[in-house]
């Protein structure tokens, strides 16, 4: 079977019903957490980083913002997008919209890779 649309992204705003919606579709579809993998990707980001030592005083991923080291955070980004693709199909959960001067901006790093893929 070929893989098609093996990739959902499930992005918005804080706030805006991600968890929830996700959280929905599982209860109502326990099946399918034995079929497709479902990630947050500040989870899945701050895993790597705390694999790689890096995270210094950070205790959840609310706080990866303040890491500071754009050029770590690139590659972390990378490696767990990689990690994701490896396991499609997948729903992952991101903020690859946030709201900026009041409007929505769209990350472009991370919305380049999986793209690419």
């Amino acid at each position: 079977m070929e893989k098609l649309n093996n990739l959902l992204i499930v992005t918005g705003i804080s706030g805006s019903g991600k968890d929830f919606l996700l959280s929905e579709v599982v209860n109502n579809n326990p099946e399918l957490t034995s079929k497709i993998s479902i990630y947050s990707f500040g989870q899945e980001l701050f895993k790597v980083l705390k694999e790689k030592g890096v995270n210094g005083d950070l205790q959840n991923r609310d706080q990866l913002k303040e890491l500071g080291d754009q050029k770590l955070m690139q590659l972390a980004i990378t490696q767990t997008v990689n990690y994701i693709l490896t396991t499609l199909p997948a729903i992952i959960n991101t903020h690859i919209a946030y709201k900026q001067n009041n409007s929505i901006q769209i990350n472009p790093n991370i919305d380049r890779l999986l793209r690419a893929k």
